[in-house]
C-alpha cells in the first residue's frame, strides 16, 4: 500500500462518524496529498469504504496515469475554448456547436486579420503588436493556468516602457497602453485569489459574485485583444514619418 493510499484510508475512516457517504475533494493542494497528482485540474471522489476515484481532462491523461495510484477517469468531452465559455457563463446555460464554433471563427479572423494588416506598420511597431495579439489570443482560446503571466510578461513591459515619441509609443497613447497592461495584469492577481476568495466567502455558481471573480480572467483578456486590435488598426492607419 502506498503513503498515498494509507493516507486516504485514514481519511476515509473519518467519514463515517460524520454520517458522510463520500468526500469530493477539489483543492488542488489537497488532491496532490491524497494521490500524489502535480497537474493544475483534477478532483478525487473518496467512499466511506475508502475506494477513490481521481477525475480529469484528457489535457492530464499520461501525467494521470503516471501519478496517481487510484483509478482514474478521463473526461472525454469537449474542453470549451475560453472566450466560449465565457459567452455560456455569462448566458447561464450551455450553447450549441453552431454558436460556439462562430464565436471561435469570429474571434480567431479579427485575430489573424488584424496580424495581417500590422504588417504594414514600422518594424517595432509590428513585432510588439503581433507578439501581443498572438499571446492574448493564445490565451482566449486556452484554459487558464499559472503560466499566463509568463506569456503576457514580454507584451506588457514592452507596452509599459515603449516611448510616447517613437514606434509603438507613438501608435499606441499612454492611456491605452495603460488600461492594456491594466487588463493583462488581471489574471496574474486573480488567479491566486480566484479559489481563495470562492472558498473564503462561500461563494456558490448561483452566486452573482461567483461568475463576476470566476469570469474576470477572461473579460480582461478578451477586452485586452480588443484593445489591441484597435491599437493595430491605429498603428495602420497612423501616418509615417519621411523614410519610414
Amino acid at each position: 500500500m502506498t503513503e498515498f493510499a494509507q493516507r486516504r484510508g485514514a481519511l476515509a475512516a473519518q467519514l463515517a462518524p460524520l454520517k458522510a457517504e463520500a468526500l469530493l475533494v477539489s483543492f488542488l493542494p489537497n488532491v496532490r496529498y491524497l494521490t500524489g497528482y502535480t497537474g493544475s485540474s483534477g478532483l478525487l471522489l473518496l467512499l466511506g469504504s475508502g475506494e477513490a476515484t481521481f477525475f480529469t481532462d484528457p489535457r492530464y491523461r499520461i501525467q494521470a496515469a503516471a501519478e496517481v495510484d487510484c483509478s482514474a477517469k478521463v473526461s472525454t468531452g469537449p474542453i470549451l475554448p475560453d472566450v466560449v465559455a465565457l459567452v455560456a457563463r455569462l448566458l447561464r446555460h450551455e450553447i450549441g456547436r453552431t454558436l460556439e464554433m462562430a464565436i471561435s471563427l469570429t474571434v480567431l479572423a479579427v485575430g489573424l486579420w488584424s496580424v495581417w494588416i500590422v504588417d504594414g506598420t514600422p518594424l517595432d511597431e509590428r513585432r510588439l503588436l503581433s507578439t501581443t495579439i498572438a499571446c492574448l489570443m493564445t490565451l482566449t482560446f486556452t484554459y487558464h493556468q499559472a503560466y499566463d503571466g509568463l506569456l503576457l510578461a514580454l507584451p506588457a513591459v514592452a507596452l509599459w516602457t515603449a516611448d510616447d515619441r517613437a514606434g509603438l509609443g507613438r501608435a499606441v497613447p499612454f492611456v491605452l497602453r495603460c488600461l492594456l497592461v491594466a487588463l493583462m495584469l488581471v489574471p496574474a492577481v486573480n488567479y491566486g485569489a480566484t479559489e481563495t476568495l470562492l472558498r473564503a466567502f462561500g461563494l456558490k455558481s448561483d452566486h452573482g459574485m461567483w461568475r463576476l471573480i470566476t469570469s474576470a480572467n477572461s473579460i480582461a483578456l478578451t477586452a485586452a485583444l480588443l484593445l489591441c486590435v484597435l491599437a493595430t488598426m491605429r498603428a495602420w492607419g497612423a501616418p509615417r514619418p519621411a523614410g519610414a
